[in-house]
């Protein structure tokens, strides 16, 4: 399962912020990564973080049935295991203090690593697109991935692609006929992901999360807060709580991040 996911730095300086959160920054001096006496916690967190994932594959079933398969075995092995086996696994490959914690010289914030801005290529060519990430579209249609508030084309960045969901879901729930070839393409591809569509309670939640504006995660200079897992209350309400009370000149950057372990 792919762990590259988007991240949205909101503020100047967003190469500074975007550290702040990442595997780059390196400590001076090593601190306590992990307390031995926290092992039942960590425990616990690491096997909802497979659950989660296991959740999300599974509403594309056919697609993941592999992937599907090891995240099963990948949470009976750490479920089996008793707290103190599990943190053994956590200190193979670290230093430990006198008392059994792990300390290291990595950032303790660190929520993700390869994290990448594409502005640059981008600008200097409209094809080079993040493989990742999608880039702003601006009001004179120009494609960056770096500007003001003001100067992006909501319209179409924020339920610009309303009617395409709208039709999908109209064929392939509410049973209407297509009435044009790429409707026709939509029902042979999406008619029957019967469990996904049931993920989400009407059309309009469906709508909403397929064309608004979002991404996995967001930075500022003092905090970083992310999606837990696949929250739909997230995807559709991200615009009208993250991004319309800000300023108008406020600096918008997207990256590329993966997500670590």
């Amino acid at each position: 399962m792919s762990k590259f996911r988007t991240l949205l730095v909101i503020g100047e300086n967003h190469e500074e912020i975007v550290k702040k959160y990442s595997t780059s920054l390196i400590l001076t001096e090593k601190k306590i990564k992990y307390k031995i006496t926290e092992a039942p916690k960590l425990h616990k967190q690491y096997l909802q973080l497979i659950e989660l994932d296991l959740k999300v594959l599974k509403e594309n079933p056919d697609k993941n049935i592999n992937a599907i398969s090891e995240y099963e075995e990948l949470y009976k092995l750490y479920s089996d295991m008793n707290d103190f086996d599990f943190y053994q696994t956590l200190i193979d490959n670290y230093e430990t203090d006198d008392e059994g914690n792990v300390i290291s010289d990595e950032n303790p914030n660190a929520h993700y690593e390869l994290e990448e801005c594409y502005d640059k290529q981008i600008r200097s060519n409209p094809n080079n697109e993040a493989p990742f990430a999608d880039p702003f579209i601006l009001k004179d249609g120009t494609k960056v991935y770096s500007a003001k508030k003001s100067d992006i084309n909501w319209d179409i960045m924020h339920l610009g692609k309303s009617d395409i969901y709208k039709a999908v879901w109209e064929i392939c729930v509410d049973g209407r006929e297509p009435i044009n070839d790429d409707e026709k393409v939509a029902k042979e591809v999406m008619s029957n992901k019967k469990d996904y569509f049931a993920t989400f309670m009407n059309k309009q939640e469906y709508v909403g999360h397929c064309s608004a504006f979002w991404t996995y995660s967001i930075a500022t200079k003092d905090n970083y807060i992310e999606c837990a897992g696949r929250d739909i209350d997230w995807t559709n309400n991200f615009y009208d709580k993250y991004i319309k009370p800000l300023p108008d000149d406020t600096l918008l950057t997207i990256y590329q991040i993966k997500l670590i372990d």
